[in-house]
């Protein structure tokens, strides 16, 4: 007995999706969606693919396809603090701004970078007019910035703080901020 294989002889779903993120960390977006596409073929679930192809959609604009993902992503693993950054990210963009501050609270309980993503909930509030939620996130913002030696988004966060009119929490962070920028004092220097 001959049998002929005409597509997928051998393949399987483990091995599409590593060609499909070598292709992703190539910048051949096109044979990486190809393969990313044919991997969730053979594995519907397939973790990886899901959310390199949200990645992707989010990287081209298409924001709808990449919320499609991300949430498909979260679907698979309720954890997946990245799937939750990206998919704020896009709400945001479409100003879905209830969706994004669930979404960026979502990522500050799972994220290792919890800074990013408390300063991401603190633009989602600031937008929404929430300003005391604002200030509450950037001061979070602030903090995690300088456990994790973020000198930059440290600042960034003090600066919208700032922004919010909170003026207690805009010196607290203020007083944790100076000593660390010391001795220049660049804190002090920028507020000027």
């Amino acid at each position: 007995m001959i049998f002929l294989c005409i597509t997928g002889c051998g393949e399987n779903a483990g091995s599409l999706n590593e060609e499909a993120i070598k292709a992703f960390m190539a910048d051949d977006q096109e044979e990486s969606m190809r393969l990313f596409n044919r991997t969730l073929t053979l594995d519907p679930d397939n973790l990886s693919a899901h959310y390199y192809l949200g990645w992707m959609y989010k990287m081209q604009g298409k924001t709808d396809e990449g919320i499609a993902e991300f949430r498909k992503t979260i679907e698979i693993q309720p954890t997946h603090r990245s799937a939750y950054n990206h998919l704020g990210d896009l709400y945001l963009a479409k100003g879905m701004l209830d969706e994004a501050i669930e979404a960026f609270k979502k990522s500050t309980a799972f994220s290792l970078d919890a800074a990013t993503a408390y300063y991401k909930l603190g633009v989602s509030y600031y937008q929404k007019g929430s300003h005391a939620d604002a200030a509450d996130a950037f001061f979070e913002a602030g903090l995690h910035a300088i456990v994790s030696n973020n000198k930059d988004l440290a600042f960034n966060a003090y600066s919208r703080l700032k922004e919010t009119g909170n003026q207690q929490l805009a010196l607290e962070l203020q007083g944790v901020l100076s000593p660390w920028f010391d001795p220049a004092n660049e804190v002090a220097k920028r507020n000027q």
